[in-house]
């Protein structure tokens, strides 16, 4: 914003442009006069719209858009013929004196003391030049602009309504205070008047706005001026303090009443002087008058028993001006009480032996008694107004001063300091001082208290390097009297046992151990004092106070103590030497049983691939587990048909009870109903150290007191096939680890694969199986789109290899080779195919697959594939498998691979058995001559053992042939007896 000039200038330079035109009253545009101006054409075009509405200037508005401007004539001589060819001499008459008119009002409102405004709309017309000087604007910068910018935020609203209100006609006028924005950014106080007016033939508020800003800042100042005063009288001590007008009225009394007033301050407030007891004679009022006209006075007046000390005086505004007077009284009378008390400190001062000194502001000693003077081995006229340095060093001198720094500006307790006093004859004392202030501010006078410390501070450093010495051990130390109460404890004692040093004091040892510790402490002190021991260690457990037990060990003594002997001792946790201790002790007894469980289960191992029958496999193995060191008892469960249950098959002598004993399984809560339900449902071993957590035969485990066994259940698993649980039981206090658990899951491995291998052969040997059928509309749909004919699918033989992997022959009737190898590939568990031979529409094929496939399913429970085929678009496999086969197992299995395979059936079958002599018959039938001769001679002459006897050459050369013609015959006999064995199983 523009510094505020004067209107009468602006004007006056817009009007010479007009002035200097080169013919009178020629008209111009406005962008011409802003150019002549060098000013914004915004502001030029503001400052003629206001020489029109002051006369000074006509406009007229020329095209669509643009207007001009021209000076009125002025000469009165000029008789211009009007239109209709009359003298216009009076017209012009009469413009001349309604401009004088208008000049006149136009320098009474511009030369006014209070601002004067028009606002139309919310819009500034008008302002005249004082307006524009409280806010700190030119009137430019003033007109135009909205209203409500030149008030303050919080008064928009107030200023808003009174506008509303006088523009609907609530109001004729109004007059209100606010407070207006100034161009500097602060607030102004204002007062404004306004009225309705028309202006320009539309409605408009003409006011005035008054600078209330000296007379607000007058009458602050008068309030804080009363605020101080009154804040002066209501702290006054031990007197009152009233002021009183010209009228000789009381208008304040306050401060700290007399006992026997007989009127309280506020009765006296208000009233005029003379009227009450204090103030009754001619002689207060003549004091009163002369505080009125400026004097200052002081005397003393008894009354009502007391000496008052009062004071008169003139109170001045900040013109000099007396507006008031102020009478201030103070009661004397407890000085001589003073003066009395005085008398007696003396006489303590000079009998107490410490010493007594007091300093003036400049370190100077003002006083001393004899017991200071004394300490310090000067004369008392000596020490008196010689600087403290006499005495002690710069470092004290200078925390003294800062103490009593502090005490002034932060009302600060009295202080203690210690510090060395250097003494007359060259010798120093240890001594404490107790600072504190003397009354009254002006003379900074500062008093100590002096005592010898020296023995103390010999005893304390004593005291603090046993101290130091016990809390810097690591161990705890504690100190009991003769009736067992802690005297003593260190920070690491407390910090074993979880205490606060506070709480421990004064509380029975047997806060911390139990009750028979303290007995067999007194015994070991007292034959420690009697010299029957040279030391006494106990061993015993810290109770904590969140109730945990600590093993410690304790070295104690006796030590004498008021009243008896008490007990001292050092307390060192022993928990990570226990625990040493029985780690040693546990990996001792571990690795003595993983010994004695190498040995039993290599014997077990033997043992079970000695056994013709899966009976007598689970039998051996729970009655050789049960006879070694490492292992109670043991039994063995095998799973139920159905699936749902572990059934006792196999028991040592104790567990012979829990035959046919039933473990449920529930697969919805496969880890509920104890461990051996647990092994089974997650297929993982399961160690339980509460024997009772297993409810089927906790009554067994009653009858026989086995409380104190854990006990270990180990699923028996061969390829993702569950046979049943071995659980064993022990009695050893340590766990049973990782190690010993993996073994013991190993032993259940071999035990399963055991009885696989003797499944497998009793398939192999026996005449009675389960053939089953499955049916997949699903999986039959990409051979559908492969061929429009029904398709035979012969999955040939299925083998196992490691990492679970299968490998399977197929042979397809109905596909050309490249068929089976694209259909193949569409099933994520095939992994690789091969094409052995193509012959026409058969094609032979070898495949890779994970274990997830039915034929592999097959071959996991014992059994294998007997046929394939695609027949009414269905798949339908027929699978051959053990006569104790769970088929609910298998078909849960099939199911969980291929959701949509519908279990269609089961029979039970015969199997045609090939008699020795029959196969005996096929070899000499389907063998020529030279292929017997030759497998004869080969398995004779050591060709098939290893390391070989006989190599090919060698065997040839006996046939007196040659060596690729020898394996020629050895290769077609050797498919040929393998084609009709393989044939048949």
């Amino acid at each position: 914003m523009s510094s505020p000039s004067s209107s009468k200038d602006i004007y006056e330079e817009t009007l010479t442009v007009f002035e200097q035109t080169n013919h009178p009253n020629e008209p111009l545009t406005s962008p011409e006069v802003a150019e002549a101006l060098g000013c914004p054409r915004r502001t030029v075009y503001k400052r003629l719209e206001n020489l029109v509405d002051k006369g000074e200037l006509r406009t007229k508005k020329v095209g669509s858009s643009a207007r001009v401007w021209w000076q009125p004539p002025t000469n009165s001589t000029d008789h211009t013929p009007t239109a209709s060819g009359t003298d216009n001499s009076e017209q012009r008459r009469l413009e001349d004196e309604l401009r004088a008119t208008k000049t006149w009002y136009q320098h009474l409102v511009e030369q006014t003391l209070v601002g004067i405004y028009i606002v139309q709309n919310g819009e500034m017309k008008y302002v005249n030049p004082k307006f524009a000087n409280i806010l700190g604007y030119s009137q430019d910068e003033v007109i135009g602009e909205s209203a409500l910018d030149f008030v303050a935020e919080d008064d928009q609203a107030l200023v808003a309504e009174n506008f509303r209100k006088r523009e609907h006609g609530e109001v004729n006028a109004i007059r209100y205070d606010a407070k207006a924005k100034h161009a500097d950014g602060t607030l102004v106080d204002v007062e404004v008047h306004g009225g309705l007016i028309e202006y320009k033939g539309e409605q408009a508020i003409l006011g005035i706005m008054v600078d209330m800003s000296e007379r607000m800042q007058r009458e602050r100042a008068l309030e804080e001026s009363e605020r101080r005063y009154r804040t002066l009288a209501e702290h006054f001590p031990n007197g009152v303090v009233a002021l009183f007008d010209h009228d000789l009225r009381y208008t304040l009394v306050t401060g700290s009443p007399f006992d026997n007033a007989e009127l309280s301050p506020e009765d006296i407030e208000g009233r005029p002087v003379g009227e009450t007891a204090l103030d009754s004679n001619e002689l207060l009022k003549e004091h009163y008058q002369a505080a009125l006209s400026g004097e200052k006075r002081t005397f003393e007046i008894e009354w009502g028993g007391h000496v008052l000390q009062t004071w008169t005086l003139p109170v001045r505004d900040e013109a000099g001006s007396v507006f008031a007077g102020m009478v201030m009284t103070q009661d004397l009378t407890n000085r001589i009480e003073h003066e009395r008390e005085l008398e007696r400190y003396e006489t303590i001062f000079e009998t107490i032996n410490d010493g007594v000194y007091s300093v003036d502001s400049e370190g100077c000693f003002t006083m001393v008694n004899e017991a200071y003077a004394k300490m310090v081995g000067h004369d008392r006229e000596e020490l008196l107004g010689e600087h403290v340095s006499l005495v002690v060093d710069e470092t004290v001198v200078t925390t003294a001063q800062e103490i009593e720094q502090d005490m002034r500006t932060s009302e600060r307790a009295p202080s203690k300091v210690e510090a060395k006093l250097q003494q007359a004859d060259g010798g120093t004392i240890t001594a404490e001082a107790t600072f504190a202030l003397l009354p009254g501010d002006s003379t900074h006078e500062r008093v100590g208290v002096v005592r010898d410390i020296s023995e103390r501070k010999e005893r304390e450093r004593q005291l603090e390097q046993y101290e130091r010495l016990v809390e810097t051990v690591e161990d705890g130390v504690y100190a009991v009297d003769a009736n067992a109460q802690f005297v003593t404890v260190n920070d690491a004692f407390c910090e074993m046992v979880g205490w606060e040093r506070e709480e421990l004091l004064g509380r029975h040892a047997t806060t911390v151990h139990a009750d028979e510790i303290t007995p067999r402490a007194e015994k070991l002190a007292a034959e420690v004092a009697a010299n029957e021991r040279d030391d006494a260690t106990i061993e015993l457990e810290l109770h904590t106070k969140h109730g945990d037990r600590i093993p410690a060990e304790s070295r104690l003594r006796p030590f004498p103590i008021t009243g008896g002997v008490g007990r001292c001792g050092v307390v060192r946790d022993i928990s990570e030497r226990k625990k040493r201790e029985r780690d040693l002790e546990r990996q001792r007894q571990e690795l003595a049983a993983l010994n004695d469980l190498h040995t039993a289960v290599r014997s077990v191992t033997d043992l079970v691939i000695e056994q013709s029958t899966r009976d007598e496999i689970e039998q051996r193995v729970c009655e050789q587990l049960a006879e070694s060191d490492i292992y109670d008892f043991a039994w063995i469960g095998q799973l139920a048909r159905n699936g749902k249950e572990i059934t006792v098959n196999a028991t040592s002598k104790e567990t012979e009870q829990l035959a046919e004993t039933t473990v449920p399984l529930d697969e919805k809560a496969p880890t509920e109903h104890g461990p051996v339900a647990q092994a089974a449902n997650t297929r993982s071993p399961h160690l339980s150290w509460d024997i009772f957590e297993d409810s089927t035969y906790d009554k067994w485990t009653i009858d026989r007191d086995y409380q104190d066994h854990s006990m270990l259940a180990v699923p028996i698993i061969h390829d993702g096939r569950l046979y049943g649980v071995l659980t064993l039981y022990t009695d050893r206090s340590f766990v049973m680890g990782d190690v010993e658990q993996e073994i013991i899951q190993q032993l259940g491995e071999v035990i399963g694969h055991a009885i696989t291998a003797i499944e497998r052969k009793q398939l192999l040997l026996a005449d009675r199986l389960i053939e089953v059928e499955y049916h997949s509309k699903t999986l039959a749909e990409p051979f559908i789109e492969a061929t429009d004919s029904d398709l035979d699918i012969s999955i040939d033989r299925t083998i196992p290899l490691a990492d679970g992997e299968f490998l399977q022959y197929y042979t397809f009737d109905g596909l050309t080779a490249e068929q089976p190898h694209e259909l193949l590939r569409k099933f994520s568990s095939v992994t690789n195919v091969r094409v052995l031979f193509d012959k026409g529409e058969q094609t032979r094929v070898e495949v890779r697959t994970s274990s997830d496939t039915i034929s592999s399913l097959f071959t996991t429970f014992g059994g294998r594939t007997k046929n394939t085929k695609i027949t009414d678009n269905e798949l339908r496999i027929i699978g051959e498998l053990p006569a104790t086969a769970q088929i609910r197992e298998v078909t849960e299995a099939v199911k969980e691979i291929y959701p949509d395979m519908m279990f269609a059936g089961q029979q039970y079958v015969t199997r045609q058995q090939m008699p020795p002599a029959e196969l005996r018959t096929v070899f000499e039938d389907s063998l020529t001559d030279r292929q017997r001769i030759a497998l004869e001679a080969a398995f004779y002459s050591g060709f098939f053992e290893w390391p070989r006897k006989s190599s090919g050459e060698n065997v040839a050369e006996s046939l007196d042939i040659s060596s690729s013609t020898f394996h020629q015959h050895i290769r077609k006999a050797e498919k040929k007896l393998l084609g009709v064995v393989f044939a048949e199983t």
